[in-house]
């Protein structure tokens, strides 16, 4: 077996290239996804930061939305499923059962280089569109973040809102009939009464009284 360890090894690196390539694949499409999913966030928090905005900011607010739109357009299509070759189908075990050792090595590093092979377009394609999308997202961000700090410091003044207070106090004061000063009337000694403090001394003596006279018979 020591005449093999070549092909052994040699079996061993090319599997291994082709799993690096999926699993690169696999990073970009997960990636994407993400990315998908924060820019459907960005977008609603950037436009509602541009409230009482200058009319120029929003227009030029169009361009980084146009930006994100496109990046989602292109992420989408990494997140397309598309084939990769890996490993030789299973459907040839029953062939290679009856092969020699040298036979199926040999045989595994030409599925592996051929995999990798066919899948080299795939992944350029993929990782072409996967870098285009992340430079219009970083592009956009930055737009997007200068509109909104421009905003923040050239935001148009608002117009004070004038508050008018009313005093129902003094509408109630003029509706209300002016009120007659009070006057304090004399009283008169015979609507008074007197109180008697110690013996009563009355100013004139009492008349004795006659006696009653009896009829004689």
């Amino acid at each position: 077996m020591e005449e093999l360890k070549d092909l052994e090894f040699l079996a061993t690196k090319s599997r291994e290239m082709v799993e690096k390539q999926v699993d690169s694949y696999r990073q970009k499409h997960s990636t994407a996804g993400t990315i998908i999913g924060v820019i459907a966030l960005f977008i609603p928090f950037f436009l509602n930061g541009l409230n009482n905005a200058y009319h120029w900011i929003l227009y030029l607010s169009v361009i980084p939305i146009l930006l994100l739109v496109w990046a989602i357009i292109v992420m989408l299509g990494v997140l397309r499923t598309k084939f990769l070759y890996q490993f030789f189908s299973v459907d040839k075990f029953k062939d290679l059962v009856n092969k020699d050792y040298d036979q199926i090595l040999l045989y595994e590093i030409g599925a592996n280089n051929d995999s990798f092979r066919d899948n080299k377009p795939i992944d350029e394609k993929v990782n072409k569109n996967y870098n285009f999308g992340i430079k219009l997202t970083i592009i956009s961000i930055l737009i997007s973040v200068g509109l909104l700090l421009t905003n923040n410091f050239l935001q148009p003044e608002k117009s004070p809102i004038k508050v008018q207070i009313i005093n129902t106090n003094n509408m109630a004061d003029k509706d209300e009939a002016p009120e007659k000063p009070r006057v304090i009337p004399s009283v008169p000694p015979t609507d008074r009464e007197r109180l008697n403090e110690g013996f009563e001394r009355p100013t004139n003596p009492p008349q004795p009284q006659p006696k009653p006279t009896t009829k004689e018979e």
